[in-house]
């Protein structure tokens, strides 16, 4: 009886000390961007370093995400399409839109996913120099 608590008291440690030290709780609450943002229209609001000028041009485009992987940025009745993808483990959102527009092509890349609310996603891009921050809002 005595070594079975003892066991069982081991047993607890160890879990414990896994979760302390790997930050399990990042393992086990992965959320997805995927059903929020294939519902309607985003505005898009744009901040980091270097992106003054092009934060208010990409301001004026909205985004709707398909299920298909396909992304459409709409502006004053045009239509630019692109594709999009989610990596739930990787936490993170690829935007590729090519190389036509010069200021889509500012958000062709990784964006991690930082949190995700009713009607607002904030991600940030890691990989430029600038350390952009994009923000995605529920426009309809």
């Amino acid at each position: 009886m005595n070594n079975s608590f003892l066991l069982f008291a081991i047993k607890c440690t160890c879990i414990v000390y896994f979760a302390a030290c790997t930050r399990i709780e990042n393992l086990t609450d992965i959320r997805s961007a995927t059903p929020l943002i294939t519902k309607g229209t985003w505005k898009i609001v744009m901040s980091g370093k270097n992106n003054a000028g092009q934060a208010a041009s990409i301001a004026d485009y909205k985004l709707v995400f398909g299920s298909n992987g396909v992304v459409k940025a709409l502006r004053n009745g045009t239509e630019t399409s692109g594709n999009w993808s989610e990596d739930n483990f990787a936490k993170r959102i690829t935007l590729n839109f090519g190389m036509t527009d010069p200021t889509l092509q500012k958000l062709n890349d990784y964006w991690t996913i930082r949190d995700i609310a009713n009607l607002e996603v904030n991600l940030q891009n890691n990989h430029s120099s600038s350390m952009e921050d994009l923000k995605l809002l529920h426009f309809n």
